[in-house]
């Protein structure tokens, strides 16, 4: 999915194009627009003024929480007109088509915008009215609320919470590669199918409904654009890739691979430019010590754990080691005849291990 540009240059006024396809956040392009306001939609009176780059992140904010596909403003400077800026601020912007014409002392701007449902249906979250969205946008905002109300409590904590919502996505949206009606959150939700860019709008938009701090990445995966999220708790930021913890082949059983991470660890085998993303360095609530799981260092404390667990016919057991074990002779110890699986998560200063039973 390359990124292709084309730049041609005119006097008066110039269209900015940006696109979003697939799991990338943006290819650009720039094309010419008309020396002709009918044409370009452009008043020759002046906007509001904009002074600073987060005054029109305001303002393209404010215009998405509405529900409105057009800002206009006024800059005095054309170098204000910064679509690469904007799109690395503001989560799930898919398109940026950008119109600014010379007047008296500067430039107007109009920004026709395309953009994932989550900033109106937040909005109407937090106000309460859900008069902005349109019949689709609230069959989705109703699915969120059903969800949040079935498997979040308010006084459960926001790393619970975060977990609840990452289990749910798991078990109950498929990975299917598609057409593009599945890039977005009402077929990851409604119709239970997605790719990255679905998990990633939906687990922000989650997110942003519990009151946590969350923003989408865009990078690649095992060399392929893809899209996740980086969640922040009690001031720490995790990475958290949905996507990669629903296997397309899975056994059924959720995975926790890629939840609450450091930046170290998901750099195994992802890749983003680090200096435009928050640094994740958490480790306190780390899937781990979220659930509490035993932490073994050699093979006879293994052992011992594996036998209570095998005698109560435990079909699911996790724990962390953090030392060289031999988990065959470990479970041969234990003097039960059993037939397992295992998955582990190899991280920087322990492994996690998910076994499975048949008996």
């Amino acid at each position: 999915m390359p990124i292709r540009k084309k730049i041609i240059f005119l006097l008066v006024v110039t269209i900015i194009c940006f696109t979003m396809v697939g799991c990338a956040l943006t290819s650009i392009s720039e094309e010419p627009g008309t020396d002709s306001t009918d044409s370009s939609g452009i008043s020759s009176i002046a906007y509001n003024k904009v002074n600073t780059q987060d005054e029109i992140y305001t303002a393209l904010l404010d215009t998405m929480q509405n529900n409105e596909k057009k800002c206009y403003f006024f800059v005095s400077n054309q170098d204000m007109v910064n679509a690469d800026s904007w799109l690395t601020k503001l989560n799930g912007i898919e398109q940026i088509h950008c119109d600014y014409r010379r007047i008296k002392d500067g430039y107007n701007v109009a920004v026709t915008l395309s953009y994932w449902d989550n900033y109106s249906i937040v909005n109407a979250y937090k106000t309460g009215s859900t008069q902005l969205l349109t019949p689709k946008q609230l069959e989705l905002y109703n699915k969120y609320c059903e969800i949040l109300s079935k498997y979040t409590s308010k006084s459960a904590s926001d790393w619970d919470n975060e977990l609840a919502i990452h289990d749910y996505l798991v078990a109950n949206v498929k990975y299917e590669v598609g057409d593009d009606a599945i890039y977005n959150a009402y077929d990851t939700l409604i119709n239970g199918t997605a790719v990255c860019n679905g998990y990633a709008e939906c687990f922000k938009t989650f997110m942003d409904m519990l009151g946590i701090e969350c923003t989408a990445i865009s990078g690649s995966a095992s060399g392929e654009l893809h899209i996740w999220n980086l969640v922040k708790l009690e001031g720490a930021w995790y990475q958290v890739d949905v996507t990669w913890d629903d296997p397309i082949n899975g056994n059924g059983h959720i995975e926790h691979s890629y939840f609450n991470i450091t930046d170290s660890d998901m750099a195994k085998d992802h890749t983003w430019i680090a200096s435009i993303y928050p640094a994740a360095t958490g480790a306190e609530h780390s899937y781990p010590n979220i659930k509490s799981l035993p932490s073994f260092s050699n093979d006879d404390d293994l052992s011992a754990f594996l036998a209570t667990s095998l005698k109560s016919k435990a079909e699911l057991v996790e724990f962390v080691i953090t030392n060289t074990i031999d988990l065959k002779a470990s479970i041969e110890k234990c003097g039960i005849n059993v037939t397992y699986s295992y998955n582990i998560s190899d991280y920087a200063n322990y492994i996690l291990y998910k076994l499975e039973f048949t008996y």
